[in-house]
């Protein structure tokens, strides 16, 4: 189907908690800065649960009620690039690994049916979207930008630790590390972390909404950079919000000996 990327396994490829994207650009409607990532991701969670309803029962891979993996959604910004501002020019649904071919077609299905209803998003507007072709013209409405293998990634939202840090432990380190293992990564050999993001475009962690609405619990949100021995592939999501697009990487391009990217 034209909603997913291009999906091959090669020796940097772990069985990552998820795998392909259907990207959707905005055609119409409100801008929205990545600072408000959670409330874009939340009002097409909305719009994919209630297209989803409208066909029959709703698969879990949207609702996520079982508290077992399931899609997540995040926003593709402007950002990495000279002049970028961080506006988010459309989203896309990540696709779990573990997904049989009749759950996967009801996802389908309700994401198609997004280019038709669009997605109201309360207290901003409506956006009109269709579903964009892997050769986008702007990199941030490409699979590919995100899911290049890559030993070096960086947030353009923050990562939501699962658990506060604790001066006897565990640290930042240690809960990112576990965020890593948790989707099927391996240990990071190099992290750093702090209220800022390297990529530009991207504003410091105390600018984002990191809290869904009618949530109680506060949480701790970093930016980060993480290494890794060898290159991995994306899509990468950490942390507790990684359902909502909250802990999304962007991979490093590498030097080559000339100085190339």
């Amino acid at each position: 189907t034209r909603c997913l990327s291009d999906w091959s396994s090669d020796v940097c490829s772990y069985d990552l908690e998820f795998e392909q994207m259907a990207v959707f650009r905005k055609k119409a409607g409100p801008g929205l800065p990545i600072e408000a990532t959670l409330t874009l991701t939340d009002a097409v969670r909305r719009a994919l649960m209630s297209n989803a309803g409208n066909g029959g029962p709703m698969t879990d891979l949207i609702h996520g009620h079982n508290e077992d993996t399931h899609c997540a959604v995040v926003g593709l910004p402007f950002v990495g690039r000279e002049h970028a501002d961080g506006h988010l020019m459309g989203f896309a649904v990540i696709f779990p690994r573990a997904t049989d071919a009749r759950e996967r077609v009801q996802v389908l299905r309700a994401c198609k049916a997004l280019e038709e209803h669009g997605v109201n998003i309360p207290r901003v507007g409506d956006w009109e979207v269709e579903v964009e072709e892997e050769a986008a013209l702007n990199q941030s409405l490409r699979a590919a930008t995100w899911t290049r293998p890559a030993r070096v990634w960086r947030t353009v939202t923050p990562i939501l630790l699962d658990r506060f840090p604790k001066k006897k432990g565990p640290g930042v380190e240690e809960i990112l590390a576990t965020s890593c293992r948790r989707i099927g990564l391996p240990d990071p050999v190099g992290i750093e972390h702090g209220p800022y993001s390297e990529v530009d475009g991207v504003p410091p962690v105390p600018a984002f909404r990191l809290q869904r609405d009618g949530e109680q619990r506060a949480r701790w949100g970093v930016h980060a950079r993480l290494e890794f021995a060898i290159a991995v592939r994306g899509p990468m999501v950490l942390g507790a919000g990684r359902y909502f697009g909250l802990g999304f990487m962007r991979p490093e391009r590498e030097k080559k000996l000339d100085g190339r990217d």
